[in-house]
């Protein structure tokens, strides 16, 4: 009976769209403590927009790009700055404290940031340089 629905599982995996579709990981990043004042570095290791396929059924195009989400921090009192942009793709700041990085082409970039938030014990109006060096690659991670 296993052996059944495991086949039925792959038969029905097969027929949508004919293709079986697998989980690649497009996006790691290393995790970051920030204080008030702090000028930290980050890796960010990302699999450029054309080398991406769909990930799941249905799923008309791949996705194009990877986000960090700062909303951890707390209550930002201004929206997240770009103090850089990178030269070899785009970035841009988008809800709910997001950065988000896209890339055509292959290679070693640099994004680097400013971050505003109120310290959650103190409620000090605090902020921290991120510099994110990213690595983007022509395949998945």
């Amino acid at each position: 009976m296993k052996k059944i629905l495991f086949l039925l599982s792959i038969v029905s995996a097969l027929s949508f769209n004919g293709t079986a579709y697998a989980s690649e990981t497009y996006c790691v990043s290393t995790p970051l403590h920030i204080v008030d004042g702090s000028d930290v570095s980050a890796d960010w290791k990302i699999t450029s927009a054309l080398s991406r396929k769909p990930q799941i059924p249905g799923q008309q195009k791949p996705t194009t790009g990877c986000s960090n989400n700062w909303n951890s921090l707390g209550a930002f009192y201004k929206p997240i700055e770009i103090i850089q942009k990178p030269k070899l793709g785009s970035a841009k700041i988008g809800p709910r404290y997001r950065i988000f990085y896209s890339s055509n082409k292959v290679g070693n970039d640099e994004l680097v940031v400013r971050i505003h938030w109120v310290a959650d014990t103190t409620t000090q109006l605090s902020s921290a340089i991120v510099r994110y060096h990213i690595i983007v690659f022509d395949h998945s991670l």
